[in-house]
């Protein structure tokens, strides 16, 4: 089955945004102040976030379903650079769970350069693997390029029996 492995990491991609969203809904409340997705500072709402991930989904099934190996390799390599950063998204938005204390309180603590700090790292964390990966696999296809002859077409009679 040439889909095996996309779908056991399409499926954990799924779940781990699922995750994300409904950890990251618990703490609603909190949201407002320690948020550090640039596009929910600058929108102030989550449901575009929530909107751009489905389409994303989509896109990266689509682009799996319709494209070469090569793109299929780059959603693959994509989605599994983005888990550890969902997985850290859940985690911290479940340290926030149990808290407490008031939005503005929580606000002091996450400051813009905390919020900034988490960014470059999840930055760092997922675009350093995706550049290596691909670059590498790139590399790798200039040595492995496959030239094929033209088909051959055999035809007794009426029976084709290759194409």
């Amino acid at each position: 089955m040439r889909s095996k492995g996309f779908l056991i990491v399409f499926s954990l991609y799924v779940g781990l945004m699922l995750g994300d969203f409904v950890t990251t809904l618990r703490n609603g409340w909190l949201l407002s102040a320690v948020e550090a997705n640039p596009i929910y500072l600058v929108v102030g709402s989550i449901w575009p976030l929530v909107l751009l991930n489905f389409v994303v989904v989509a896109v990266i099934f689509w682009v799996y379903v319709k494209g070469k190996p090569m793109a299929r390799f780059v959603m693959i390599h994509c989605m599994v650079a983005i888990m550890p950063a969902r997985l850290l998204a859940i985690r911290n938005a479940l340290s926030w769970s149990d808290y407490s204390g008031t939005v503005e309180q929580a606000a002091a603590v996450s400051t813009p350069e905390v919020k900034a700090a988490m960014y470059l790292g999840l930055i760092v964390l997922q675009g350093l693997p995706l550049v290596i990966g691909i670059l590498s696999f790139w590399l790798w296809k200039l040595d492995h390029h496959v030239h094929r002859e033209e088909e051959v077409v055999i035809n007794l009679g009426k029976t084709r029996w290759f194409k």
